[in-house]
Order: C-alpha cells, then structure tokens, then sequence
C-alpha cells in the first residue's frame, strides 16, 4: 500500500522541492496550500505569484494540491497576539507562535480527516524518533537555513508525524534541484519580513491598528533625564541603534521601554545587555529538564548559540544564567535551548527578573 503525506504547499521554492524528494521517497503527495491574513494596504503581487507559482507545482511535480483560506484564524490566533505584544511593550516572534497554532495544527487537522497519517513542511530541520517511541527535534544541517528555532514549540503529537525532506540538504542544492525541475517558485523572493505586512508599510500599519502604543513620547537616559522624544514605543527594540536621532559622541541604545511613564530608556553600549534572563511558560519537547541544566541557548533566530545553565523556578518560570552578557534580550522574544543538535524546547522572555509572570 502506497504512503501518503499531506504537505504544506507555501508556493516558495522549500516546499516544491520537498514534494519532489517526498514522492522519490515512495509517498503519495497531497499539497495544502493556506490561504492567511494579509493587512489591506499590504501588495497583493506576492499572492498573484504564488498562485502561478502552485499550478506550476501541480504541473511539473504532479501532485493534487488543495487551497484553503483561514485568514480569519490566522489573524485572531496570529496578528491579533502580534499587535497584543507589541502593545505591553515586547518585541514578539509571529512565527514561533504560528508553527503550532496555525500551520502544524491545520495541517493535522486535514491529515486528521483525510485519515493520513504523516504530515510534512519545507523546513530545515529533522527529526530522528528513539526506540522508547519519543521524537527528538534536531537542527538542519545547513546552519545558514537551519529553522528549528522556529519549531520550539512543536509536541510529540506533532513531531510523531512529521517529516522534513530538507533536514539533510542544503539551501544551495534545493536551489539547484529546483532550477532543473523548472519550477518558478524559484523566482519567489524569499521574504525576510512578516508575512502579513510589507517593511515598507510597517509604522502605517501599526499606526493604524494599534495607535494607543505609538504615540510619541520622551527618550530618557538611565538618569532619567529627558534627552529627546520617540515616535511610538511599539517601534523600537532592545539593543536598537539606529533610529534613536538623539545627537551624542558615542551612539545611544534602546536598553528598554518603560510602557507606564511611555518613555524609551537609552544608554551607551557599556549600559547594554545582562547574563541572566527569566523564560515563562516553557515547552519541552523530549522531557522537563532537571531541576539545574547546562545546556546552550539561542535568544534570536539568526543568533549564535551561547552556553547557559537553566534553573527551574516555578511550574511556569526559568531562569537562566549565560556565560557572558548578551546586549539584546528582548521580552517577547524567544529563548529556546540546545544540547547539540538537539532542541531541548523554548518559552518566550521575560520583562522582570523578579516578577514570575
């Protein structure tokens, strides 16, 4: 009997490719293409050339592929928490909250109905799964694509199921493999952005949707002395540089936001940056660590790793203790930890040190 695999199609050059290698690999190919929120001024170019981008797909790579729209979910589970963050003052990370609550969970869901019983993505990471029935997720072995950061929040249900086709493979080739399918999805620009919005619109949107958060304000030293005015504290981040426009010898930093006074914190590097951090609401995908964990740490997406020792505090909190200062942790962000290649799991940063949220 011949495997089947429901696929998410995102019209991008990862997922072509991927249903390419799934059908070499034996499996029956059925592509899902999801249809989410994008913000109204936001260009509809990208989703024109996405649908020539999935006939194409369907043509050359001869798989059934289905479209489905949940813009609706998408922007209440997505955009709705993005813009929810923004205003308490945190720097939040769509994408980590996306992969389980929209992406993974609908294609489950499909799968689910369609009585599938693999699920699989573009994405560069693996999954390798242990005699005793647990998955372990694990880096891709393209460190400059490798995205399990993003996954963090993936379970064992989901993980069980999974296969990730460009786990093994680099960019490069993807690219190449791609070119001689003849697939245009090789012409699809990969966006470092959000996917909702465009960069270009990014203070009109926020100004539109969230305008209580960016109303202008005083940029304070850490004296609290007022030395100039914000924009909006919603466009700034920790660790910021550029875009302060407060004239000095050395350059001023964002090192926070003080949402009740609506005030932006500024101070030279020195001022920047701390060696421990709190982590709430934690997943861990293998197992709960122990009581005190060395393991490595990643804060940022495209950070590099830094060695760490992980405390639990509560049921919910964690602190963590670095080797060395790190100049932008970012509430709102994430912290996911490592032993190797393996991901431990991840939970968002904190504001306070001592405050157990």
């Amino acid at each position: 009997m011949k495997k089947t695999v429901a696929l998410a199609i995102s019209g991008g050059i990862d997922s072509a490719v991927s249903a390419y290698l799934l059908k070499e690999l034996g499996y029956e190919v059925l592509g899902i293409h999801y249809k989410f929120w994008t913000w109204a001024n936001a260009s509809s170019d990208l989703q024109d050339t996405k649908n020539k981008s999935i006939k194409n797909i369907k043509e050359k790579i001869g798989i059934q592929i289905k479209i489905q729209d949940y813009s609706y979910f998408f922007k209440k589970t997505v955009v709705d928490n993005f813009l929810s963050e923004l205003s308490k003052g945190r720097t939040p990370n769509p994408c980590v909250i996306c992969n389980p609550l929209v992406k993974f969970k609908l294609l489950k869901d499909f799968a689910d109905k369609a009585k599938i019983n693999h699920i699989s993505t573009g994405h560069y990471a693996r999954v390798e799964n242990d005699i005793d029935g647990c998955s372990r997720l694990l880096k891709g072995i393209d460190n400059q694509k490798d995205q399990s950061y993003m996954l963090c929040y993936l379970n064992q249900e989901i993980l069980s199921r999974t296969i990730f086709p460009l786990g093994n493979r680099y960019k490069r080739e993807i690219y190449d493999l791609g070119k001689n399918l003849r697939l245009q999805a090789i012409e699809l620009k990969e966006s470092q952005d959000l996917c909702f919005i465009n960069a270009d619109n990014y203070k009109h949107f926020l100004g539109e949707s969230i305008p209580h958060a960016v109303f202008p304000g005083g940029i304070v030293n850490t004296s609290g002395e007022t030395i100039g005015q914000h924009k909006g504290l919603a466009y700034y981040t920790i660790g910021q540089r550029k875009g302060i426009k407060v004239p000095a010898e050395k350059p001023y930093y964002v090192l926070r936001k003080d949402i009740k006074r609506n005030q932006l914190v500024i101070g030279n590097r020195n001022e920047l940056g701390t060696d421990t951090m709190m982590v709430i609401n934690p997943n861990w995908i293998h197992h709960k660590p122990k009581t005190l964990t060395n393991c490595d740490v990643k804060i940022r997406y495209r950070s590099p790793s830094v060695s760490c020792t992980l405390e639990k505090m509560n049921k919910k909190t964690y602190q963590v203790k670095l080797t060395r200062k790190l100049p932008d942790i970012t509430p709102g962000q994430y912290a996911v930890f490592y032993t190797g290649d393996e991901v431990l799991g991840g939970g968002k940063i904190s504001h306070d040190l001592n405050v157990y949220e």
